[in-house]
């Protein structure tokens, strides 16, 4: 519900939103958002001056399911930027809440933007020498994920996916692909510890390239590809 002077920020397709504040041990944030749309959510967010002891804490609660996430990262990952894909929510008009915090003694600014993200750069296409179609460019690191979502044509029984890195060859870095059958949104895997598994998950790790082959007998409905 919306309280007595809370300001509701809305999002819709092709027009992002864009969020920023401060927090501290002594403030939090919380934005409420009315979303226009159930199709994948792109998630950017960014924050200077944390820290691994002073993380900045993110939680986005939708209606069907919550997201947290931090900056930086746990482990050894001191990246101040996080970008994520939230796949297909199960509401068409909706509304979230985003909560920010940190324990940090000192203000730390943040930025957080949030949009959805068209069929077209979501939905991997068939290619084919008859009907070529460009290849789909991303940015993957280790607190940068890419998702997109593929369904065979109707008359096609099987497909090859197949991903190359752009890295140079003297200097290249071990990536994970995964695909998952597409019914497992929202409890996609799509961090490296997890991304091996689950019923019905393929995954490869490579340098260079990697190819999955993708078969209607085993992923009638669809997949995700991670």
């Amino acid at each position: 519900p919306l309280l007595l002077g809370e300001q509701l920020h809305e999002l819709s397709e092709g027009r992002p939103l864009p969020l920023e504040g401060t927090v501290s041990g002594q403030e939090e944030k919380d934005f409420l958002i009315h979303a226009a749309s159930k199709r994948p959510l792109k998630i950017i967010a960014d924050a200077d001056r944390s820290s691994q002891d002073f993380p900045v804490l993110f939680s986005l609660r939708r209606e069907d399911n919550q997201h947290s996430w931090r900056i930086p990262a746990s482990g050894h990952y001191n990246s101040s930027t996080y970008r994520k894909v939230l796949c297909e929510g199960n509401l068409e008009d909706h509304t979230m809440r985003l909560f920010v915090s940190s324990r940090s003694s000192l203000p730390i600014n943040f930025k957080v933007r949030l949009e959805i993200i068209s069929k077209s750069d979501f939905e991997l296409q068939l290619s084919s020498a008859q009907n070529p179609v460009k290849a789909m460019d991303t940015r993957i690191s280790p607190t940068e994920m890419a998702l997109f979502q593929f369904v065979l044509p109707e008359d096609k029984e099987m497909a090859l996916l197949v991903v190359k890195s752009k890295s140079p060859e003297k200097d290249p870095f071990c990536s994970i692909l995964s695909i998952q059958p597409k019914m497992r949104c929202p409890e996609i895997h799509d961090q490296e510890r997890d991304m091996r598994s689950g019923n019905g998950t393929q995954f490869q790790t490579f340098l260079g390239t990697a190819a999955l082959v993708i078969e209607r007998s085993r992923y009638p409905e669809g997949i995700h590809v991670v």
